[in-house]
C-alpha cells in the first residue's frame, strides 16, 4: 500500500470521527423537570421537552445559561455560586440568599436573613429578558426587605416576623413579567447588635402590663357578676313577694266568694224551711230577712264610735225595722251598745 492509500485511510478515520461526533451530538434527551432552548446560528429555533430529541450538529446548540449569586451556609458564611448550565430546570428552587442589612423605623439596625422560593414558568421569556435570574432575584429582595422594614419597629421585626409575608406579594408582582413565579419568602433569622437586651426587658414590662390588665379584667368580671347575682336575686325576691300577694289576694277573693256563696245557700235553706213553718197571713221570709240584715247593719254603725246616743227612735226616720221587733230605744252607753 503505498502513501496514497495511507492517507485515504487516516481520512476516513477522521471523517468517521468527525460523523460519530455529529450522530452524538445530534442526540439529545431531555429529563423530566427540564426544558433545553435551541439556537439555530446564533437565533432561537425550538423549546425541547422531555423526551430524546435531534440537532443538526454544527448548526444548532443549546443556549448556554450562567448563574452567579451568593447564598449562606448553615454557619453563616456567605459563598459565591457560579453555574453554566445548558439546561433550563422547571422546577422549585429554595435559595438562602446572603443577610441583608436594615434599619427599622425606630432607627434600629439589624439584619434579615430570608429565604426564597421560585420556579421558571416560561423558559423562553426568563433566558431572554434577563442573563442572570438569581442575582436579580437577590438584589430585588433586598429592595423589598428593606421596604418593608423601614416600615415596622424592629421588636416587630423580632416577635412577629409574620410581619414580612407580604414580600411573597411584592416579589410575585415585580417578576412577573420575567417568566418567573414566587412560591414565597420568609424571614428565618433576625439578627440584633447592642439591642437584643433592651427588647427582652421592653418584652419583660409588655408582658407585666398585659399580666396586669388581664388580672383587672378578670376583677372587674367578677364583681360584674356578683352585682348581676345581687340583682337578680332582689328581681326574684320581689317578683316572689308579688306573686305571694296576688296569691294571697286571689284566696282571699275566694274565701269571699265561698262565704257568699255558703251564706246564699244558708239564707235559701231557712227561707225554705221559714216558708214551710209560716202561719196564713204572716209576714214572707223575705220580709224576716231583711229585719236580720237592717239590724247587723245598725249595730256595725253603733260599734263604728260615730254615733253617740239617741234615746228614742220611735216614730222617727228609719225605725221600722225596729219596730218589726218592737225595739223602742236605740242608746249607747260608754263603749257598750243597748237596744231596749
Amino acid at each position: 500500500m503505498g502513501p496514497i492509500g495511507i492517507i485515504l485511510i487516516i481520512m476516513g478515520c477522521i471523517l468517521g470521527l468527525i460523523l460519530l461526533i455529529g450522530i452524538f451530538k445530534s442526540i439529545v434527551v431531555v429529563k423530566e423537570k427540564e426544558v433545553i432552548i435551541v439556537e439555530r446560528f446564533g437565533k432561537f429555533r425550538d423549546l425541547l421537552k422531555p423526551g430524546i430529541h435531534c440537532m443538526i450538529p454544527f448548526a444548532d446548540r443549546a443556549k448556554k445559561i450562567v448563574e452567579r449569586y451568593y447564598v449562606s451556609d448553615a454557619r453563616g458564611q456567605i459563598h459565591l455560586v457560579h453555574k453554566v448550565l445548558n439546561r433550563v430546570s422547571v422546577q422549585s428552587e429554595v435559595i438562602d440568599f446572603a443577610k441583608t442589612f436594615v434599619i427599622s423605623k425606630d432607627n434600629a439596625s439589624c439584619f434579615l436573613d430570608a429565604i426564597l422560593s421560585y420556579s421558571i414558568k416560561s423558559p423562553k421569556v426568563a433566558v431572554y429578558s434577563c442573563k442572570n435570574i438569581p442575582l436579580l432575584l437577590s438584589k430585588l429582595l433586598q429592595a423589598q426587605i428593606r421596604n418593608v422594614a423601614a416600615g415596622l419597629d424592629v421588636d416587630q421585626l423580632i416577635n412577629d416576623v409574620s410581619t414580612m409575608s407580604r414580600l411573597t406579594s411584592l416579589m410575585a408582582s415585580e417578576v412577573q413579567s420575567l417568566g418567573v413565579a414566587i412560591q414565597f419568602v420568609k424571614v428565618q433569622k433576625v439578627e440584633t447588635k447592642g439591642i437584643k437586651d433592651d427588647l427582652e426587658k421592653n418584652n419583660q414590662a409588655l408582658y407585666r402590663n398585659r399580666e396586669q390588665i388581664t388580672l383587672a379584667k378578670a376583677r372587674k368580671q367578677v364583681a360584674v357578676t356578683n352585682a348581676e347575682g345581687q340583682r337578680d336575686s332582689e328581681i326574684k325576691g320581689v317578683e316572689g313577694e308579688a306573686q305571694e300577694m296576688i296569691s294571697r289576694a286571689r284566696g282571699n277573693a275566694q274565701a269571699i266568694r265561698n262565704a257568699a256563696s255558703s251564706e246564699a245557700t244558708s239564707i235559701k235553706e231557712m227561707g225554705k224551711t221559714l216558708l214551710a213553718g209560716c202561719k196564713v197571713g204572716s209576714d214572707s221570709p223575705v220580709h224576716y230577712f231583711l229585719r236580720v240584715k237592717y239590724l247587723e247593719a245598725l249595730q256595725h254603725i253603733m260599734q263604728s264610735g260615730k254615733v253617740d246616743t239617741v234615746s228614742s227612735l220611735k216614730g222617727t226616720e228609719g225605725t221600722a225595722g225596729l219596730d218589726l221587733f218592737d225595739i223602742k230605744t236605740l242608746a249607747t252607753i260608754g263603749s257598750s251598745t243597748q237596744l231596749e
